[in-house]
Formats: structure tokens, sequence, C-alpha cells
């Protein structure tokens, strides 16, 4: 099962709890968090369990968005709106060899 990268974009830093409601109701919709910044999370989440959550397909084959510029924000749920301002699927890193 291939798995799609998801950035979440947080509207400012979040006190602990509230960083658990939105950590917990990402996971309750099939994303597994990856990564913690300041105002931002990292996730994936399997590529079915993506294109129903958000009601539209994958960007790529690769489960990346193949142009980072042109690719959607996604439906922010209802339950983590307040604490957060977007969610996008990840570009693919270019390696620079």
């Amino acid at each position: 099962m291939s798995s799609v990268k998801l950035q979440v974009l947080l509207k400012g830093s979040l006190s602990g709890e509230q960083l658990k409601t939105v950590e917990h109701h990402l996971q309750k919709l099939g994303a597994e968090i990856t990564g913690r910044g300041s105002v931002s999370l990292s996730a994936v989440m399997p590529r079915e369990h993506f294109e129903k959550v958000f009601s539209m397909p994958v960007q790529s084959e690769s489960g990346f968005a193949a142009n980072p510029s042109s690719a959607p924000d996604l439906p922010v749920p209802s339950e983590i709106r307040e604490h957060v301002e977007s969610i996008s699927q990840a570009p693919a890193h270019q390696r620079m060899d």
C-alpha cells in the first residue's frame, strides 16, 4: 500500500494539549505523525485513506505533488480547523547528485 506525505501548517505555536488534539484527529483520519516543527506537523497517510478523507486523487503516482506550487491545499477537517491553517501534500525531494 503506497503512502502520501502530508504537511500540516498550524495557526501559530500551540499548547501541548492543543497539539495533542490536532494529532489525535489526524490519527483518527488514518495519518501517522512523522515529525513536529514549531508551527507544523509532518505525516504519512495510506493512499486509500487519503482519497477517501479528502475526496480527491493523489496528485501523482509517487504520492507526492508533481508540482508543489500547483498542488491544492486539502480541506481541513472541522475538528481541527481552529488550530490548522492548511494541509497539503509534501513535495518530493530532488536529489542533487
